[in-house]
């Protein structure tokens, strides 16, 4: 597994009811931020240059627009993924589109 799945987790903010952190923590136990967050970085590495909704869509409904953004902003912060040139997604909303990073001009 790459090494997001280690670090990548379930977020929630501290003014949250105690059912979000309790979710949360169920989200992670069950592994499935790290599952999607290694889903993503494959669908990146495949195809750059979509955009969040793309994504979600190629994902066959495994995924919305939500999840695919909290998990490549993730993938962003850990520089396995970047942002691109930012386009017109297939709803007409303008979304940035995510390529994988580049290390001393390398793909990772």
């Amino acid at each position: 597994m790459s090494r997001s799945a280690a670090i990548v987790r379930a977020r929630y903010r501290a003014l949250d009811p105690s059912t979000s952190r309790d979710a949360a923590r169920r989200a992670d136990a069950a592994g499935l931020p790290a599952t999607q967050a290694a889903w993503f970085l494959a669908a990146v590495r495949a195809s750059p240059g979509r955009t969040a909704s793309e994504l979600a869509e190629a994902s066959a409904g495994r995924f919305d627009r939500y999840a695919a953004n909290r998990r490549l902003a993730d993938l962003e912060r850990l520089g396995l993924v970047q942002k691109g040139p930012a386009r017109r997604a297939p709803s007409g909303r303008l979304e940035v589109t995510w390529l994988p990073a580049e290390v001393q001009g390398a793909l990772l």
